[in-house]
């Protein structure tokens, strides 16, 4: 069994420094070889990987915790996107579930308080984004947009 995770991991690991390295080899200014970023993605992973995984979670936990929620309104609203014809409905989704994802990560990450939390249903239970996502494709829905 081991042997089997140690395999699993290490494909999975090899396959996203690779695809880390082909996407930076595209997108940055500066041309680099793709060895030279799969050396640097590789470095930079050992690093990481150097801080434990108590302060990786810390590190990680506030950025899923935004990121993940726009990313399943997005999905979902993807598989009616063919019933869909306006893009601001999409852009007004992500801004309203991005706004709920921010207040919740403050709320329960750094302790801030807001009046508004009293006023959204299921913010204690982390689902706060709800009601300003589908506040956010109503606003997406009626906006004018250029022709």
């Amino acid at each position: 069994v081991a042997l089997t995770v140690g395999l699993a991991c290490f494909t999975t690991a090899s396959g996203l420094i690779a695809g880390t390295a082909n996407y930076f080899e595209e997108v940055l200014p500066v041309k680099m070889s793709y060895k030279r970023l799969v050396f640097y993605a590789c470095l930079l992973s050992g690093i990481i990987a150097n801080f434990g995984f108590d302060m990786l979670v810390k590190l990680t936990v506030p950025v899923l915790t935004v990121t993940f929620p726009v990313t399943i309104v997005l999905t979902i609203l993807s598989l009616f996107g063919n019933r869909i014809k306006k893009d601001s409905v999409f852009k007004g989704a992500a801004l309203g579930t991005l706004i709920g994802t921010i207040l919740t990560v403050l709320s329960e990450q750094f302790h801030v308080d807001f009046v508004i939390d009293a006023y959204l249903p299921f913010f204690e239970q982390g689902f706060g984004w709800l009601l300003l996502a589908v506040i956010g494709i109503v606003i997406g829905y009626f906006w004018l947009e250029k022709a």
